[in-house]
């Protein structure tokens, strides 16, 4: 049985029932980070209480793609790219 991560780090110990994604797993993240969207790196086991809850933890495209050292792959990111305005951090960048 997993616990809530989010309940363990204030103390707590309730039952986890959901996965929480940092990048929120909507069709478009879902589409360009197929492979990575439920990587261990970007989900936690939560409690519905925590899960339910209007201040969850999110991460931008740019901090997910930094924390899986990746290339970007959104259009807006991969402009900023282009201009130079994104340092790269990724593998082989």
């Amino acid at each position: 049985m997993a616990l809530c991560a989010n309940c363990l780090r204030h103390g707590k110990a309730k039952k986890a029932n959901h996965k929480h994604h940092f990048l929120s797993q909507t069709a478009v993240y879902r589409d360009l980070y197929s492979d990575f969207i439920d990587d261990p790196k970007n989900t936690e086991d939560w409690c519905n209480d925590c899960h339910l809850s209007k201040s969850l933890k999110k991460l931008t495209e740019l901090e997910f793609c930094q924390i899986m050292k990746i290339k970007p792959r959104g259009k807006t990111l991969l402009s900023k790219i282009q201009q130079g305005k994104i340092e790269p951090f990724w593998a082989g960048g």
